[in-house]
């Protein structure tokens, strides 16, 4: 099963403030999430949010297995994953 990949706004315009090398490591992870996102994404406890480190950085995403999408919220430095979140 494909998944449709949507990368909220915020996101985006902090990928464009990163060196091209960890742009590229991110993008990586971003496009794993098409064919599998339970296997490249772990749940964060509590939420219905999944992460994903990335050197320094984490990913925080949401799956809706109904309609077949991942929403990548958050780009966030490691810490506390979930603050501030929807």
């Amino acid at each position: 099963m494909t998944y449709r990949v949507t990368v909220a706004p915020g996101v985006q315009a902090a990928l464009a403030h990163f060196d091209r090398g960890l742009q590229h490591r991110i993008a990586g992870k971003i496009d794993a999430c098409v064919t599998d996102p339970f296997s490249t994404l772990t749940s964060i406890p509590g939420t219905d949010l999944r992460t994903v480190h990335v050197g320094d950085w984490r990913l925080i995403a949401r799956v809706d297995k109904a309609e077949t999408n991942v929403l990548v919220l958050a780009l966030r430095p490691l810490g506390p994953p979930a603050r501030g979140l929807p």
